[in-house]
């Protein structure tokens, strides 16, 4: 089996022609996808044809077949907000791997994702993280978060973390992670806000203006820390 290498370093003519005079071509009628996501599509599955050979052929009854696969690849590429880069990379991994066969589309996902992300934590770590910081770590004011990636779907989501049951919680968070999570791919996630400082405020009620025959005022003040002897 040859190396993902192997094949990129293949002249880009000749895979570029293998592709644009292949029967399979990524379809072109409505919603048209853009030109540069079906040349990169073509290309995948031109590599993929040429590292798997009849196992790639097998998997498809029809040309028919083979476009619509590509449409579905071309779509969810397109939705995810994947980057040309981080697709190729995907598909070295995939060829590197040796696998029997080529893969599927949720696998090739998968090796998308796993491209230059090393940095961010685990899904269920941030999960988890965002829980605590709203339960027993709610009053620690030294709270190290995983990442800004982290920080950023608390501060848009955290406020539901104890009003809404786990399963609730859980979708909501999975619906911000995916939207933090191409932002952080595309390079345009933002800064997380930062917390205003806690503002230096006169006490409510002055030591001098408290009666002392007054058990209420008195007891107030005890708590405030204005006690008198």
């Amino acid at each position: 089996m040859k190396s993902a290498q192997d094949l990129l370093n293949k002249s880009p003519v000749t895979l570029e022609t293998r592709c644009s005079t292949s029967t399979t071509a990524t379809g072109q009628s409505e919603p048209k996808l853009p030109d540069e996501l079906v040349d990169i599509v073509n290309y995948i599955f031109g590599v993929f044809k040429i590292t798997w050979g009849r196992k790639y052929s097998s998997r498809f009854s029809s040309t028919n077949e083979i476009k619509s696969t590509k449409r579905q690849w071309a779509g969810s590429f397109l939705r995810l907000g994947l980057t040309t880069q981080e697709i190729k990379a995907a598909m070295e991994m995939a060829v590197d791997a040796a696998s029997e066969w080529p893969p599927e589309l949720p696998d090739f996902l998968k090796l998308c994702y796993q491209t230059n992300l090393t940095e961010l934590p685990d899904k269920d770590a941030a999960f988890k993280q965002i829980v605590d910081r709203h339960g027993r770590y709610r009053t620690n004011e030294t709270f190290a978060w995983l990442h800004n990636i982290v920080n950023l779907i608390d501060q848009d989501i955290g406020r539901y973390a104890t009003t809404e049951s786990e399963r609730q919680f859980k979708t909501r968070f999975n619906k911000a992670w995916d939207k933090r999570y191409r932002q952080f791919r595309q390079g345009v996630m933002p800064e997380p806000k930062l917390a205003l400082p806690v503002p230096n405020l006169p006490p409510l009620v002055q030591a001098a203006n408290i009666d002392p025959e007054c058990p209420i005022q008195k007891k107030l003040a005890e708590l405030r820390g204005y006690r008198r002897d």
